[in-house]
């Protein structure tokens, strides 16, 4: 998961209906979450 924001500061999942977008989403930002809590200058998550 770390790759992913060496390339942008963004992301945006698209899939079918009931295929684990929120669940994926949310072990994202738990994943973001530990990292910020270890690192005080890592990117916070925010859902909109």
């Amino acid at each position: 998961m770390d790759s992913i924001f060496d390339v942008t500061d963004s992301l945006l999942i698209l899939d079918e209906s009931s295929f684990g977008k929120t669940n994926a989403l949310l072990e994202l930002v738990s994943h973001i979450l530990m990292c910020v809590e270890n690192n005080a200058k890592e990117y916070i998550p925010v859902i909109l």
